[in-house]
């Protein structure tokens, strides 16, 4: 191979190498502008976010182990505010949180649910109140990395999310489905019979008695 040739083919991949480092460089400068533009969207609602996340599930649990109805109301009140806030910020983070948005809204129905089964059946309020603790906590998570890495929640994150989401809306549905443990089944059985009952009952079983001899004869 002659100098010049080999001095041609230096030069070219030297000139191929460069171009390809300058693509490089401008792809992650292009890159790093987007993530500062993404941790930027959410930066201007995270703490708004982070507050209504966890005063759902402080207020969820409070509301678990409260005894009066004046501390109910008091709790109530603060549950519904921060519903207020995942309703304003819900389409404002659509997009910066792709995929996970419903959970967030979902999430915002814990205090109604530990409320609705707390009066009669603690155990299973409590189930309800651990699982949209367990959903908070996977939220906080991936909301925590979407922000320091400036990105949207990757599949294998939105996967978690939902499976989460799953079993807090299962823990419900078994409450309202009657999959209730037995310990509160004990606690609050089925009432006894009065005795109007029962001779009505007697009364209805002599008459398809005598109905049924008649049709014998």
């Amino acid at each position: 191979m002659q100098p010049q040739t080999a001095t041609l083919i230096a030069a070219v991949i030297a000139a191929f190498a460069s171009f390809i480092v300058l693509l490089l460089n401008l792809r992650a400068g292009r890159l790093g502008e987007l993530r500062a533009a993404h941790r930027k969207t959410l930066e201007a609602n995270i703490t708004s976010l982070g507050e209504a996340i966890h005063e759902t599930v402080a207020t969820s649990h409070i509301l678990l182990m409260a005894r009066t109805e004046v501390s109910v109301e008091s709790w109530r009140e603060r549950s519904q505010k921060a519903k207020t806030k995942f309703q304003e910020l819900g389409p404002k983070l659509r997009y910066p949180l792709w995929g996970t948005t419903d959970a967030l809204r979902t999430l915002s129905r814990l205090p109604d649910w530990v409320e609705h089964a707390r009066a009669k059946f603690p155990k299973q309020a409590r189930i309800i109140c651990d699982a949209g603790r367990d959903l908070s906590a996977t939220l906080d998570r991936t909301i925590k990395d979407c922000y320091s890495e400036g990105r949207v929640p990757t599949l294998f994150e939105r996967a978690i999310v939902g499976y989460r989401v799953w079993r807090f809306k299962r823990a419900y549905h078994q409450f309202q489905t009657g999959g209730r443990d037995d310990d509160d089944r004990n606690a609050y059985p089925s009432p006894e019979p009065s005795a109007v009952d029962v001779a009505s009952s007697a009364t209805r079983s002599t008459s398809r008695g005598g109905d049924g001899s008649g049709h014998g004869r």
